[in-house]
């Protein structure tokens, strides 16, 4: 797994100059409601990141749907998209900015420009939102009705995801096996918890407790951390057996009570289990399993494959019982998924 993950990077960070098959950029008409919104990470350097609207009902897709709008690529490494008051926020990585949006029609109405190589972006307010970056160590808190950066706070490592609870963002740096803590009100960092290294995806469960899993860095084996957002204390850790498991993409079921992540296949593993799963929900095969997510609205697990980053990814969904239930292309390297 180790080197799948490595692999990924090398060709997401690196890019590949080599042209892969069209991507159908017709639009479509969706039927309204359960939508499925998944963000195409593309090659880094090439230009070709891209946007997918998937409708469950009809079994249909829109492949490069910003294009397809807006008549204009958009742009290089599309990492995240956050969505506030109608508006959804496309997170360029490569291309330093954010892509505002009308979150309906994906009509492009500005540019958030100013940022190294922001990741994530969580709205905390209906003005505010922070905005996690690598290669630097801070954050960016944004206005989003002025579309710009208002300031950075300092946190001391690059950074990744992020979620707030009980007026609290806690933040995952990667590189420094930590967990920053920012009260969203005043901006200011409060608090800092150790975890594992490759620290990169945070959820809440049913009971209000946090899970970050740790992929182990370059070197190490990954981990998994169940933490009090009141307390700052950290109640549980798994550690994965050896460096070949680099763990990510770790996501909640639709009820905050089960818990899916990757490790080369797809595992699943209780809120409330004392071991970490040895038996894979769904084994990967011949697939390059890189993205996951849940559909609250079918209860149905997503799942993204990269095949050979060159080529148009492929989505999966699986009933609860791991049952595959429909599959559709997609843009190059599916990155995250978004439900409504």
């Amino acid at each position: 797994m180790r080197t799948s993950i490595y692999i990924a990077i090398i060709f997401t960070l690196i890019g590949c100059r080599t042209d892969g098959p069209p991507i159908d950029i017709e639009p479509i008409i969706m039927s309204g409601g359960g939508e499925v919104i998944i963000s195409n990470e593309g090659n880094y350097q090439y230009g070709n990141a891209s946007v997918s609207i998937y409708d469950p009902i009809s079994n249909t897709s829109s492949n490069s749907h910003y294009e397809s709008v807006n008549g204009t690529k958009l742009g290089d490494v599309c990492q995240s998209i956050g969505f506030k008051n109608g508006r959804a926020f496309i997170v360029m990585n490569n291309s330093s900015k954010i892509i505002v949006v009308n979150e309906n029609s994906f009509e492009w109405q500005s540019d958030i420009l100013g940022f190294v190589s922001p990741r994530y972006m969580l709205p905390i307010n209906n003005s505010k939102a922070i905005v996690t970056e690598l290669f630097t160590d801070s954050v960016a808190i944004v206005d989003m009705n002025d579309g710009r950066i208002d300031k950075r706070v300092f946190v001391g490592g690059e950074t990744e995801n992020l979620l707030e609870v009980f007026g609290k963002a806690f933040i995952t740096s990667p590189d420094r096996g930590q967990v920053y803590i920012l009260n969203t009100q005043s901006l200011n960092l409060i608090d800092s918890i150790e975890v594992g290294l490759g620290a990169s995806s945070i959820t809440e469960d049913v009971i209000g407790r946090l899970w970050v899993l740790c992929n182990g860095g370059v070197n190490g084996a990954g981990s998994l951390y169940c933490i009090d957002p009141e307390s700052h204390q950290v109640l549980k850790a798994f550690q994965f057996e050896d460096e070949t498991q680099s763990p990510w993409r770790l996501c909640m079921n639709a009820s905050n009570d089960t818990m899916y992540y990757l490790n080369e296949s797809i595992y699943k593993m209780g809120i409330h289990s004392t071991v970490l799963p040895t038996e894979p929900f769904v084994k990967s095969n011949t697939h390059n399993f890189y993205s996951v997510g849940f559909n609250p609205t079918n209860n149905e697990l997503y799942v993204g494959d990269a095949v050979d980053y060159i080529q148009q990814g492929t989505i999966y969904s699986f009933d609860q019982s791991g049952t595959e239930k429909a599959n559709f292309k997609t843009g190059i390297i599916p990155g995250e998924f978004y439900f409504r």
